[in-house]
């Protein structure tokens, strides 16, 4: 009867345990979603502004991205960068 209650207790204490770690997991999807839609809203943004022809540095001063990331916008994609798929 002890063995049954140690392993009811145990059971409990593991659920409890997935649970809270299902929420935390939740919240970081939630936080990693949000930050991403951000910095995805702020290329666009840095797309328009430097197709109307403003300066990289008010692009920066206005969408928070960095130089490298506006400067590399205009690039296009190397085999190095995106090796091909055999």
């Amino acid at each position: 009867m002890r063995a049954e209650r140690a392993v009811h207790w145990v059971s409990r204490d593991y659920e409890k345990a997935v649970r809270r770690m299902n929420r935390i997991k939740n919240e970081m999807d939630i936080h990693y979603s949000y930050k991403s839609g951000q910095t995805e809203k702020a290329l666009e943004i840095a797309r328009k502004m430097k197709e109307m022809g403003d300066s990289v540095e008010r692009i920066q001063t206005i969408t928070g991205l960095s130089l490298e990331t506006i400067e590399q916008m205009d690039k296009k994609p190397t085999e190095e960068a995106y090796p091909s798929v055999p």
